[in-house]
């Protein structure tokens, strides 16, 4: 048990270092509205969670040869193409799991195995798919900086998704 915690210790302090990292970057995401943000507006008078939700989330991406860490205030995601497993550690309860590619795929396979099933299962009417448009945009800011030797310009991409249900006409956005 000793190892774990040595281990999970050695992780948190090797990983964090942007020094070693051939690449880094921080991405920031936020939800800014459509129907998730309704949700969880609602459930932020419950809970204190659930309003944490809507702030941004702020993370640092490494990346080392065939290696690539995700590092949030919350969690770290540790993702290792040489050996195939996806490391994740949650920083609040101190808990670490590895995941293999394989095990992934197995579970990608189950979950469209069940998914594949509720929808036999269902009326024929009711599986008609609804009519889904992506609108994406690309805007330039105008801001430029260097980033390890290499210039830089900021770009902000918006993403929208439009469906309409086929059957009762309903519309619904998610941005």
């Amino acid at each position: 048990m000793k190892f774990y915690k040595s281990f999970v210790v050695a992780l948190c302090v090797a990983v964090p270092l942007p020094l070693f990292a051939d690449f880094e970057y921080r991405e920031t995401t936020k939800i800014t509205g459509g129907s998730v943000l309704q949700m969880m507006k609602f459930a932020g008078a419950l809970s204190k969670e659930s309003r944490q939700m809507s702030d941004p989330i702020t993370s640092t991406v490494l990346v080392k040869g065939n290696q690539m860490a995700r590092i949030n205030k919350d969690s770290v995601e540790i993702i290792e193409l040489d050996n195939e497993t996806v490391t994740r550690i949650d920083i609040a309860k101190k808990q670490y799991s590895i995941t293999t590619f394989q095990q992934l795929k197995q579970q990608m396979e189950q979950s469209m195995a069940a998914t594949s099933k509720e929808q036999g299962e269902k009326p024929r009417s009711e599986n008609k798919q609804p009519q889904m448009n992506f609108k994406v945009n690309v805007r330039n800011t105008g801001a430029a900086k260097q980033v390890t030797g290499l210039d830089a310009t900021e770009s902000i991409l918006s993403m929208a998704l439009q469906s309409t249900n086929n059957q009762s006409g309903e519309k619904g956005s998610l941005a």
